[in-house]
């Protein structure tokens, strides 16, 4: 008798594997991919900062047993900004992995976020390393690296404070 109930339950077990396999398979599957050119403008006040620039784009929607739980992109870009005043010119340039994980609602920064060097001067921008923060409302709960945009203010203001002493 008991070899039997074994037998079953060896066999139930089987079956069930594949379906538990199944539900638990994660798919990946590409949203976007692109590379744009793209140009603006950021008042800071008494001038302006025009800003030109290339960037590429990839976008992954992840699912699990058919369900969206993350997306992931990957970005980088290169750009020049120009003060309206004067002609000074800053290069500007990134390259970012960000995951959106829709079941703990984090959001996940982490590569060369922003990064500038100011010729004969050094870097005037470094936002680099690792963030994690709500998708919601943005408020960090691990910081790693220099996060200076994310702290001060956002790009604009970053880049108007160091654009207006030149």
């Amino acid at each position: 008798m008991s070899r039997h109930l074994l037998s079953v339950a060896a066999l139930t077990a089987a079956l069930l594997l594949p379906a538990a396999a199944d539900a638990a398979k994660r798919e990946r599957v590409l949203v976007e991919r692109e590379t744009f050119s793209y140009s603006g403008v950021a008042d800071c006040g008494t001038f302006a900062i025009e800003y030109a620039g290339d960037q590429r784009f990839k976008a992954w929607d992840i699912y699990e047993g058919g369900e969206l739980v993350q997306t992931v992109f990957i970005q980088g870009f290169k750009e020049t900004d120009t003060h309206s005043v004067t002609g000074a010119t800053l290069p500007l340039h990134g390259s970012v992995r960000e995951l959106w994980d829709y079941g703990t609602g984090t959001r996940t920064m982490s590569g060369a976020i922003y990064m500038g060097s100011q010729p004969g001067a050094g870097n005037w921008v470094h936002d680099s390393g690792r963030i994690i923060m709500t998708l919601e409302d943005r408020i960090a709960s691990f910081v790693a690296g220099p996060k200076e945009v994310f702290f001060g203010g956002g790009l604009d203001a970053y880049a108007c404070r160091t654009f207006a002493g030149l």
